[in-house]
């Protein structure tokens, strides 16, 4: 071997090492720069998984309405009023007309007292000591997230909808 040939060799062999080492790194960067990601995406998975709703019992309403009122507002625009109450906090002060707890959620009815158009309020569980023995009659002051409203055809009301209710006081009657 002369001294060209094994200064050639030794070029070849150091530059074939430079890009192993190279490739190693890479890889070695990928796997880092991935499990990153998996740990950011499995704490942000996990963040959403335990995050629960916010309790409403205790949380200030956006807006509160007697029966009537509330029916006023989406039977003269409820597509404005859509817009407006959608996912908002809101109190509905009402007698209760009829109550199913047979599904979950239990759902509490308060009607208008003159037209067929009634608030369906979907109860959350968690507060189901407080909902559980409301009769129809009674009044009560419920608080829930609007889920909307509509007019229906032919003059048969307005229907509008609270979801994860809670019962914020009832007045006995």
């Amino acid at each position: 071997m002369n001294g060209d040939s094994s200064l050639l060799y030794l070029f070849t062999f150091t530059l074939y090492l430079f890009i192993a080492l190279m490739k190693f790194i890479k890889k070695k960067y990928i796997l880092w720069a991935g499990l990153a990601i998996l740990l950011a995406a499995g704490g942000y998975a996990y963040y959403e998984f335990m995050r629960g709703n916010p309790h409403l019992k205790n949380a200030k309403a956006d807006y509160t309405f007697e029966v009537v009122e509330i029916m006023n507002v989406f039977e003269q625009d409820a597509a404005l009023a859509n817009k407006k109450f959608m996912d908002k906090i809101i109190a509905v002060t009402g007698k209760v007309s009829k109550t199913d707890s047979n599904g979950n959620p239990a759902i509490i009815f308060m009607q208008h007292p003159d037209k067929m158009s009634s608030i369906k309020c979907s109860m959350d569980s968690i507060y189901k000591n407080d909902y559980k023995n409301i009769q129809p009659g009674t009044t009560v002051t419920i608080k829930g997230i609007c889920a909307g409203g509509e007019v229906l055809d032919f003059g048969l009301g307005t229907d509008v909808t609270l979801k994860r209710c809670a019962v914020e006081n009832k007045i006995l009657h």
